[in-house]
């Protein structure tokens, strides 16, 4: 069983913090991107064009990506979802993180539902169709929230629209590929 979420970086708290603390206790600094009243308090001091974030992925109580993996989150959710989707052309597709130089690989398995998944130096064998709809439903809940908060007055709102119709193009494209093969 697969949990996701995902969370926006208060960089304003981060700044006034000395990084022994932020380093132990990283977790207090992210607000969860369903939380639109603190979004909203911070609005004017986020740099919406280098959106800081966390993605925390979890199997079971196995933790894939968590907050020591922040970075521009909504790239992050776009690389995943493209990765996904070369997946179906190709046998591997990996990218960095956005802004680290931290390795993210997907491979097929041969002969199997299941997937690698690589982050950095550590790697996961995963149920494939369960990951693959885990990622959609995370990315597509993150640029849902973000619109649903913000509305259409918000300077990036176009930019978060144009993500989650990517997304949602590449979710169905893949609904469709996996339905011509059964």
């Amino acid at each position: 069983m697969f949990s996701i979420k995902s969370y926006i970086l208060d960089i304003p708290k981060m700044e006034h913090t000395s990084d022994e603390i932020f380093k132990n206790e990283m977790h207090k600094f992210f607000i969860d991107v369903e939380n639109c009243k603190e979004l909203k308090r911070l609005e004017k001091t986020l740099d919406w064009w280098y959106l800081n974030g966390a993605i925390v992925l979890k199997y079971y109580d196995t933790p894939l990506l968590d907050f020591n993996k922040w970075d521009l989150v909504d790239q992050t959710w776009t690389y995943l979802v493209q990765m996904i989707n070369e997946l179906e052309e190709q046998q591997e597709s990996f990218r960095t993180f956005p802004d680290m130089p931290v390795k993210l690989a997907m491979s097929n398995l041969n002969g199997s539902k299941n997937i690698l998944f690589k982050v950095g130096m550590e790697k996961w064998i995963l149920p494939k169709k369960e990951f693959v709809e885990t990622i959609y439903l995370g990315a597509v809940h993150f640029f849902n929230s973000l619109l649903n908060c913000f509305g259409q007055s918000h300077p990036s709102y176009s930019d978060w629209e144009d993500d989650l119709d990517y997304i949602c193009e590449m979710e169905e494209k893949y609904i469709q590929l996996k339905g011509k093969e059964k």
